[in-house]
């Protein structure tokens, strides 16, 4: 009667993943307002466009494909979602690490909200 409520060691780490991922939004979301300033000297870009595109763009993406990751960790697995997301994630770093342009850096804002 209680095995489906029964939590492998395996389920308690999807568990921490999910609970460490959440984390990561607020935190994407809000720690760029700080680097907005030198952001708009190096590329020459005013801060209400820096604002819209940087900060607004990635809110607006994160919380469009939240139900569809949802929908896709219940039909695919919550792991292999978890994973892809944690991909982009890391690929949005690493776009907006190396970005030599203002489109790339946002391209890299978008990579990281869609993970």
């Amino acid at each position: 009667m209680f095995d489906r409520f029964y939590t492998t060691a395996s389920n308690n780490y999807l568990l921490l993943a999910c609970i460490l991922s959440s984390i990561l939004v607020p935190l994407n979301s809000t720690m760029i307002a700080s680097a907005l300033p030198e952001i708009g000297k190096t590329f020459n870009v005013s801060l209400s466009f820096l604002t819209i595109y940087l900060i607004d763009a990635y809110l607006l993406v994160n919380i469009l494909l939240q139900a569809v990751a949802g929908r896709m960790g219940d039909i695919y697995g919550r792991h292999i979602v978890l994973n892809v997301a944690h991909s982009l994630i890391i690929l949005g770093s690493l776009f907006d690490l190396v970005n030599f342009s203002f489109s790339l850096l946002v391209v890299g804002r978008l990579l990281g909200a869609a993970g």
